[in-house]
């Protein structure tokens, strides 16, 4: 069986075995239109990027096996007012060199990316996509104590608003006094020592407050308790083999942060593994499409989207609650355009 999806990818499947022999990635839009040659061995894909592609199929003809169409679950979605001064940087750390991956945040990040293109309105050059990035490459996409402008900083000159989101592992560096602080980890740091290369919270929120644009906001499907999904549930990834809970960053006036999970508990965050998302970044995208928008005004706020994402968290039966810090107001995510 083939299906496709919004996301670019093609997924062959065996409908005896429910295996999965072999996934098709080369798009760079939703995947809309697929069929097997009449005897099975080549597959022809089309998508909204404007090309067909053909593939060699590598199972070979079965009997059990059909076109179909595209049967993956995708989101219903509005589309946005156009934003043409938003810059969004999307962060999908999924391959680790000292700690497990992160299952799907390269699928996570390319979601976000497309979403934000293809359907909030922001123009293509203004979303910043980066896969697996070091210690050395958030470095210089943040700025640090030392050099304070990074790329984004730069970029930002030009914008009036910066959105960004990551999907990766968060850890807990705990300090000979006080709470255990929030990082972020990039792919070549080991989960055990997130001081030398992390990028801690406190600095990135110090960071974007000092953005030449009026409002900033962070999307971290992520959690800061030292715990990561595994095959059976909860993995410790520190070397101390327990959760805890972190010091919830410090607040600057025109960040907005949404995090996966609350900062001082000893939470992870969940996937959906029939989706092939993070449960955070999948709820996400449903309330950034229109369903966050309960009081139908057309428009989504920072509270909004906190708010959906916590209930469908809480309905799905995941231990797993929303953090969000605000700057004043309620800072407008998106607008929708009406139907």
């Amino acid at each position: 069986m083939l299906t496709g999806s919004d996301y670019n990818t093609v997924w062959l499947w065996d409908t005896e075995t429910a295996e999965q022999p072999r996934t098709f990635g080369g798009h760079t839009r939703s995947v809309y239109s697929l069929a097997f040659s009449p005897n099975g061995r080549l597959i022809a894909t089309a998508s909204g990027d404007g090309t067909v592609r053909i593939w060699s199929n590598p199972v070979g003809p079965a009997p059990t096996t059909q076109a179909v169409a595209p049967q993956a679950e995708s989101v219903e979605r509005r589309t946005g007012v156009p934003r043409p001064n938003a810059l969004v940087l999307v962060i999908g750390n999924k391959n680790y060199a000292h700690a497990p991956e992160v299952r799907f945040a390269d699928r996570d990040a390319k979601a976000m990316a497309d979403w934000f293109r293809d359907v909030l309105g922001v123009l293509p050059e203004n979303v910043l996509e980066e896969h697996d990035a070091s210690s050395v490459r958030m470095a210089q996409l943040f700025g640090t104590s030392a050099v304070p402008k990074g790329e984004i900083h730069n970029r930002a000159r030009f914008a009036d608003e910066v959105i960004v989101y990551y999907s990766g592992h968060g850890v807990p560096f705990v300090p000979e006094q006080g709470r255990p602080l929030g990082h972020l980890l990039p792919v070549d740091v080991p989960a055990a020592e997130p001081r030398f290369g992390g990028y801690p919270l406190d600095l990135l929120i110090a960071q974007l407050q000092l953005l030449p644009v009026n409002q900033v906001t962070v999307l971290l499907d992520a959690c800061f308790s030292g715990l990561t999904q595994g095959e059976g549930g909860a993995v410790p990834m520190t070397s101390a083999g327990f959760a805890v809970g972190v010091a919830a960053p410090v607040h600057e006036a025109k960040v907005s942060v949404l995090s996966a999970t609350a900062f001082e508990q000893p939470q992870f965050a969940h996937w959906l593994v029939d989706r092939q998302h993070g449960a955070f970044t999948w709820y996400a995208l449903e309330g950034l499409g229109g369903a966050a928008d309960r009081d139908g005004d057309d428009r989504i706020g920072f509270r909004e989207l906190g708010t959906y994402i916590d209930e469908r968290l809480a309905k799905s039966g995941l231990q797993q609650t929303p953090s969000f810090t605000r700057s004043s107001g309620d800072p407008l995510i998106v607008e929708l355009a009406r139907p």
